[in-house]
């Protein structure tokens, strides 16, 4: 490994959430032992033939935590010399937490990391980083706090709170907290419609060659930037100079184009039987751009 890149690592670990230095006595009494995943249901869009226009969407998926919980009343978290105050109705992520004294796991309910890139790519840092999504990655995983709420007993009443990955060492401490009621689920929409996967008709040829088709992903109400998600590029074209129909497959999502029409720019899309609807998908927060 050459001295730049050796550099680039000790930096970059010395970034990273729960990256302590020798000399450093505040590593807080608990750790992320798993966070819950983001999911979408990518294949229950409507069976059948439907025929879409130039602009349209084709397909919208909820992105659900595969364990999380909905405050029923307005709750002001507080962690420390921090506080957050989260609306009634709103969805938390479910975190599983490891108490590292005692050596025991406790299930909390934490608010989301921002879904927001960084700007962070210029400087000294950024260049020994690689700049990009390499260095937008390190900046926002080391600063997002979260505010939690922890079900110590697991009886659907949150009794700690804590704050994750930002704070002082007081606000990284659990302390107990009057109860609060949560309501727990498997697989629970996020948002009403602020956190979802959409597919859509971007573009037609006149001639009716070619159609082309693009992700895009809200979280928090905002599209994200990206140019691939995983590896998905955002925009996934569709040629027909073989012949029709052509299947496609889109972050997992499948479906057949059987025709396009260059003069009314309209692409007919048949959506196969024998997928499974409940076939779920993780939502990676690999979402890279390629600098420009």
């Amino acid at each position: 490994m050459s001295r730049k890149m050796a550099l680039a690592a000790m930096v970059a670990c010395a970034l990273l959430p729960g990256a302590v230095s020798a000399d450093d006595t505040s590593q807080p009494p608990i750790k992320i032992a798993r966070q819950s995943p983001q999911l979408a249901y990518v294949n229950a869009a409507p069976r059948g033939t439907r025929t879409y226009q130039r602009g349209e969407i084709i397909m919208i998926a909820p992105l659900m935590w595969e364990i999380g919980a909905r405050l029923p009343q307005e709750t002001t978290i507080r962690a420390g010399e921090d506080s957050k105050t989260i609306r009634a109705g709103s969805v938390l992520q479910g975190v599983m937490l490891t108490e590292l004294a005692a050596h025991r796991d406790e299930m909390a309910y934490c608010t989301p990391r921002v879904a927001a890139e960084r700007k962070a790519d210029g400087g000294m840092l950024g260049a020994m980083l690689g700049g990009g999504s390499l260095w937008r990655s390190v900046i926002r995983s080391a600063t997002d706090g979260q505010f939690c709420l922890i079900d110590s007993d697991d009886d659907g009443m949150a009794d700690h709170s804590v704050e994750l990955n930002a704070g002082s060492p007081a606000a990284r401490t659990p302390v107990a907290i009057a109860p609060v009621r949560l309501e727990r689920d498997r697989m629970i929409p996020i948002s009403s419609n602020d956190d979802r996967i959409e597919i859509s008709v971007s573009d037609v040829s006149s001639k009716g060659k070619a159609a082309r088709f693009r992700i895009d992903v809200f979280q928090q109400g905002k599209g994200r930037v990206f140019d691939t998600i995983g590896d998905t590029q955002r925009i996934t074209w569709v040629d027909a100079k073989r012949g029709l129909p052509v299947h496609a497959m889109i972050y997992q999502t499948q479906f057949d184009v059987v025709s396009i029409d260059g003069a009314a720019r309209t692409v007919t899309v048949r959506w196969p039987e024998d997928v499974d609807a409940k076939e779920v998908v993780p939502i990676t927060d690999g979402l890279r751009v390629v600098l420009r």
